[in-house]
């Protein structure tokens, strides 16, 4: 009996998988081009790759919070509406997650609730691009003003 791995949709072509399996070998090299290409594009000195989004999120709340202001700053606002992924660097960074409520017609964070859960102790506002629908980033950006 044979077993294929499920492509949710998109068959991988035999040329695919040897790609992806000679990669492999090119190792570091590799690496530090991409890492180079990264840096020139985001004008940075430094660049890290992780293996998740999840270690992502564990090493950005590390920094915030090392780099934060005040001590009393620990609060993160993120979606209800979410994965128990985004929630678990937070929580392990003694943070703490204030969940605000989505826009039902997108499913992305409520520019409005955010507004409602801002206080002097809000660190970090976590928008989500659900569903590949992308959140008011510009919005929210203007809300970390000042």
């Amino acid at each position: 009996m044979n077993f294929l791995m499920p492509t949710a949709g998109t068959p991988y072509r035999f040329s695919d998988v040897l790609h992806a399996k000679l990669g492999l070998f090119r190792g570091k090299k590799v690496f530090d081009k991409y890492a180079q290409i990264l840096k020139s594009y985001f004008c940075v000195n430094n660049i890290a790759f992780v293996n998740s989004g999840t270690t992502a999120n564990f090493i950005i709340y590390k920094v915030l919070k090392d780099l934060r202001k005040r001590d009393d700053q620990v609060e993160v606002i993120l979606p209800a509406y979410t994965a128990p992924s985004l929630l678990l660097p937070i929580e392990a960074e003694g943070l703490k997650p204030i969940l605000a409520d989505i826009d039902p017609a997108t499913f992305n964070l409520s520019v409005e609730k955010v507004k409602e859960k801002l206080s002097d102790k809000t660190l970090a506002i976590m928008p989500v691009h659900m569903f590949g629908l992308p959140c008011e980033v510009d919005a929210f950006l203007e809300m970390t003003k000042g």
